[in-house]
């Protein structure tokens, strides 16, 4: 019997161990998507979005892919925001950098206002920035 108890608990710390390593690989493959969640909506509040707009922008789902006026490629990278004409009053916030794989952003037609923010640099992929009709500066 006591040979028994031996390897249930043997049986059971394989399994935790395999569970922790499952957890911690996953930890590492999805930090984009974190990241991706996180940026989006700093940008949300930063623009000063009302409560009635954006309101599936929600960080505590699975991907942002899902979200209104966001679009993403086959691996869930955030490839588009678009959010022209929305009456936004705010700031674009630095975390916007973290869009790694963003291609286009559009915020014409809205009153922001502040420095268009350094971040912007770190977007690479991006091949349309469409910020007319705002109230940015930069330097």
């Amino acid at each position: 019997m006591h040979v028994v108890s031996l390897v249930d608990v043997s049986g059971k710390m394989h399994l935790a161990l395999v569970l922790l390593l499952l957890t911690r690989l996953c930890s590492f493959a999805l930090p984009e998507l974190d990241s991706q969640e996180d940026a989006l909506y700093a940008l949300k509040l930063s623009l000063n979005a009302s409560s009635k707009q954006l309101t599936n922008w929600n960080k505590y789902l699975v991907t942002p892919c899902t979200w209104s006026n966001v679009e993403c490629d086959q691996n869930n990278n955030v490839v588009r925001v678009s959010l022209e004409f929305m009456g936004f009053t705010g700031s674009l916030t630095p975390r916007i950098g973290a869009l790694k794989s963003l291609t286009t952003l559009s915020l014409q037609g809205n009153s922001i206002t502040g420095d268009i923010p350094k971040e912007v640099g770190n977007l690479t992929s991006l091949v349309r920035l469409d910020l007319e009709n705002n109230k940015l500066t930069g330097h």
